[in-house]
């Protein structure tokens, strides 16, 4: 690549970051590990032993992309020498404000483990977070954010229907002698409580609760019981996810919005998830107890109780795209959708007209080509990311087949 301070650039090839949290899937296992040669580079080296848990695109200072082919630039320096060429002036009106940013995150996770049961603020706690902790809340921004799958899929979504929890606190005799002392509680005070209730406390109720449903293996619950407890042994989590929040399975294909303040903690598979550019996350269950907040969790929750289907984000055709073979997911955001590009044969093709804000793509199965107008084609292979300026139409042509692309762009 020539010095590119120097040039206006269309189409550029992204040195992305992962993240090795400790309950991302382990060595080769993980999607993300055998992303990241492509995704990182050639530096990147694999240990068996790590846990790599996600490939972060962006901007956000906790890991942020820079130019695959440049030792010193990063994307959002880039964006700074021309932010209406790669911004867009519909993006730069909405968002940036005083700093050029891409105003999503795109991520790849691959999840071995329940993550930590945990709720994103929305602006107004965003901010109140980011003035109190600005070392751990290092934005201001809300986080709501979609789960789009990869391969099977399952998370804690949301809180079940009022009656699916009275009929677990009623039948589940742990839950009973909890919870039903003080009939009168409201969610918010029975949850509250539950988390600020030392774990020695619990021990004895998790362990009769872990005995009993290892009696019941066919029961979905008591398997999810069962797995929480060998994962994180005595966590009060276990009293919560399972008979108060919503159990989602996806396969492949299926997605889910989650909007700030909802509580969630994804147990297991590998995602697409993009959020607006945000890492402010407040965790309760599932971690360590130097990660946990409950009193502000308890405190910010929506409470609504509604079904698991009610977080579905179901795909729809793309408007944008030529050949028919780009899907979109839409979420009720104005910071980015979700574009899922299949090309089943060598050689297929799609064409997505300009869209008014920065599109970032991954291969993740498969290669091709990527080119603008005004632009060299690209050959991108499987977990090669790319960045594409605002208000360019994108050709995508696979050099092999059954390649698969996912984009985070804005489009209105």
């Amino acid at each position: 690549m020539s010095d590119t301070t120097n040039a206006t650039l269309s189409v550029v090839r992204l040195k992305c970051s992962t993240q090795t949290y400790d309950w991302g899937k382990q060595g080769s296992e993980s999607l993300v590990a055998r992303l990241a040669p492509a995704a990182v580079g050639p530096e990147f080296e694999l240990d068996e032993n790590t846990s790599y848990a996600e490939i972060w695109m962006g901007t956000h200072p906790n890991g942020p992309s820079s130019l695959y082919d440049s030792t010193y630039l990063d994307l959002k320096s880039l964006l700074a020498t021309n932010p209406t060429h790669y911004l867009g002036n519909h993006v730069i009106d909405k968002f940036n404000d005083p700093t050029p940013e891409i105003p999503f995150l795109f991520k790849i996770l691959s999840i071995r483990k329940a993550l930590p049961l945990q709720a994103h603020p929305d602006k107004r706690l965003a901010e109140k977070l980011n003035k109190k902790d600005a070392e751990n809340f290092v934005d201001s921004n809300h986080k709501p954010e979609i789960a789009l799958a990869l391969s099977p899929f399952k998370g804690f979504v949301g809180f079940r229907p009022i009656d699916e929890i009275r009929q677990f606190v009623k039948y589940v005799p742990e839950l009973h002698d909890l919870i039903d002392k003080d009939p009168g509680k409201s969610m918010k005070e029975v949850i509250s409580t539950l988390l600020q209730t030392p774990e020695e406390e619990l021990k004895g109720t998790i362990e009769s609760l872990v005995a009993r449903c290892k009696e019941h293996p066919n029961d979905e619950v008591a398997g999810v019981v069962v797995k929480l407890n060998e994962q994180y042994p005595g966590d009060v989590g276990i009293l919560i996810a399972p008979f108060f929040m919503n159990l989602v399975t996806l396969e492949k294909g299926e997605a889910i919005y989650i909007g700030a303040d909802e509580a969630h903690a994804y147990l297991e598979g590998d995602i697409v998830e993009c959020m607006a550019i945000s890492d402010n996350v407040v965790n309760s269950a599932f971690c360590p107890a130097s990660d946990r907040d409950p009193e502000t969790f308890s405190a910010m929750l929506t409470y609504t109780s509604r079904a698991a289907k009610d977080f579905a984000l179901p795909h729809e055709s793309y408007p944008g795209s030529r050949s028919r073979r780009t899907i979109a997911y839409n979420p009720p955001l104005e910071e980015f959708t979700v574009l899922r590009t299949t090309l089943s044969q060598e050689g297929d093709d799609d064409i997505l007209l300009p869209a008014k804000g920065p599109s970032i793509g991954i291969v993740v199965q498969g290669s091709a080509v990527v080119s603008t107008c005004d632009a060299e084609p690209l050959q991108l292979d499987t977990g090669a990311v790319v960045f594409v300026a605002a208000n360019q139409g994108i050709k995508i042509k696979a050099t092999a087949e059954n390649t698969e692309m996912y984009w985070s762009t804005v489009i209105e």
